[in-house]
């Protein structure tokens, strides 16, 4: 059981850390850069110490100026990163296509290589509404069944060729 110390040290962190992302939010405001406030939520160590935030954005951004505004602001280490769009989704969370929550933000540790050859051998539509997930980019799932497809296929006698029953 937590002592009354430890209780009030997490309250007053708490705190401090909700009066930190007021403040951050401000200050990319005036550095004229928008935030995703599901995303970039600002974590801070035990100790708040450090000031961390996953920035997302379509373009590079330079943090710099940022960065030493917000450190001479608060006084502590400032750490911003730029993510991509897949580290957005895992984020961000969510539902898939296929009604599960997202593998890359419940067990996917490493984006796989998902190209368009493997969404043609597995016979799906080219629409990208289609083959996208909730980030954007090419379905991974694609990558995980590609080679039960490919060795399927080979054993399958193609489309339109005669086959024999024992009947």
């Amino acid at each position: 059981m937590a002592s009354s110390r430890t209780t009030e040290r997490s309250t007053a962190g708490l705190d401090i850390a909700s009066g930190r992302e007021s403040a951050c939010a401000a200050q990319y405001g005036a550095a004229g850069l928008f935030k995703i406030p599901d995303l970039c939520q600002t974590r801070t160590a035990t100790q708040f110490r450090n000031i961390s935030s996953p920035n997302s954005a379509e373009n590079r951004i330079d943090f710099r100026t940022l960065v030493k505004d917000l450190a001479q602001h608060f006084g502590v280490r400032i750490d911003l990163r730029q993510v991509g769009a897949r580290d957005e989704a895992k984020i961000l969370g969510g539902v898939g296509k296929c009604g599960r929550s997202l593998c890359c933000s419940s067990w996917l540790q490493t984006y796989p290589s998902v190209t368009v050859k493997q969404a043609k051998e597995q016979d799906l539509p080219l629409n990208p509404t289609k083959i996208s997930g909730v980030c954007g980019r090419l379905l991974c799932c694609l990558s995980y069944e590609n080679d039960q497809y490919v060795a399927l296929k080979r054993a399958m006698p193609r489309l339109g060729q005669f086959i024999t029953t024992p009947q």
